[in-house]
């Protein structure tokens, strides 16, 4: 897991606090260590003080994964990789993204590795509302796959695009995440893209803990965690 905008602490603080369903000061001591045990076992974090090109990344899980097996690998964000100068300077912006995807996909089948490749939108979709006679009239548009920053092209490579959404500012549905997801390489093997105003709803815990999908809790809590 690489994540730059998030230090490491705080990832294995939620990550604790998502397996107990509890905030951090209402869990034991015991539980805390026991939790972290699991999380230490079954994930690496990167330490996010160094800034990485996206060849320097996939160099560094490879040494990992020689080391360590593991099956996916979360990037979060794109844009916070810095740009390998000398191959930004052969190619220019919009191929150097197109090498570094596929580079990225190459990776995924040496190494039998998903890639999770997390971006943003870009500045002309942050502004698109919903018309005043929607039912979220005013407020901010869920991206479509097109609106990535960088363009289409993420799209392109990607085998799945999936679109996470929330409308932080509405009175009632602030705790709501909406997925949508936009494009399914292979339906052949199930799933499909949600139908556009039909996303999947994930309703946030009492203190931010987890997440339900029709009062169902997504992570079955374990006391016996292997």
């Amino acid at each position: 897991m690489y994540s730059s905008e998030n230090e490491a602490h705080s990832i294995l603080r939620k990550m604790v606090e998502y397996m107990e369903q509890k905030p951090i000061n209402k869990i034991s001591e015991e539980a805390f260590n026991s939790r972290l045990k699991f999380i230490y076992d079954h994930f690496k974090i990167i330490d996010n003080e160094k800034m990485y090109t996206y060849v320097e990344l996939l160099e560094l899980c490879t040494v990992i994964k020689n080391a360590w097996h593991y099956d996916g690998l979360l990037i979060d964000p794109y844009n916070s990789l810095s740009k390998d100068q000398k191959i930004l300077k052969g190619l220019g912006g919009h191929e150097y993204d197109y090498q570094a995807t596929t580079e990225m996909r190459i990776f995924c089948k040496k190494h039998r590795v998903s890639i999770w490749l997390n971006t943003h939108a870009n500045t002309t979709a942050l502004r698109m509302v919903h018309r005043i006679d929607h039912q979220y009239g005013g407020h901010p548009i869920p991206p479509m796959a097109s609106d990535v920053e960088g363009g289409g092209k993420f799209v392109n490579r990607a085998d799945d695009f999936i679109v996470i959404h929330r409308y932080t500012q509405h009175p009632t549905d602030f705790m709501i995440t909406n997925i949508h997801v936009r494009k399914v390489k292979e339906i052949e093997t199930g799933g499909r893209p949600t139908p556009m105003e039909m996303p999947i709803k994930m309703r946030s815990i009492i203190n931010n803990v987890g997440f339900s999908i029709d009062g169902m809790n997504l992570i079955q809590k374990s006391d016996d965690i292997v």
